[in-house]
């Protein structure tokens, strides 16, 4: 369950963050800033998109565990289903024999 939550709350961030970029390193400096206003600005963005890879490679791997464990859970509940049909078909065959065997 912890990574269903922490798959989902990723994905949120990730899209809140993306919709939040204008507001969160802010506008582009004008043409002819100072270099310092121009690193600043560098670093904000460096800083933000770094913080947004993270967050969208986190939702990644924990998609892609949850696919995991829910494809071993799948496997286990199919080899469980075959294991009961077949016991199902077993004990169907040998009533039949006794069946066939009184009459």
């Amino acid at each position: 369950m912890w990574l269903k939550i922490f798959t989902t709350a990723m994905i949120a961030t990730g899209f809140v963050m993306l919709v939040a970029w204008p507001w969160a390193v802010g506008p582009k400096p004008p043409r002819g800033a100072s270099h310092a206003v121009y690193r600043r600005y560098a670093s904000r963005s460096t800083v933000y998109l770094t913080g947004l890879l993270v967050t969208f490679v986190g939702s990644g791997v924990g998609s892609y565990l949850l696919l995991k464990s829910v494809r071993e859970e799948y496997a286990d509940s199919m080899q469980q289903n075959l294991k009961v049909l077949i016991e199902g078909t077993l004990q169907d065959h040998g009533r039949k024999e006794n069946d066939s065997h009184d009459a």
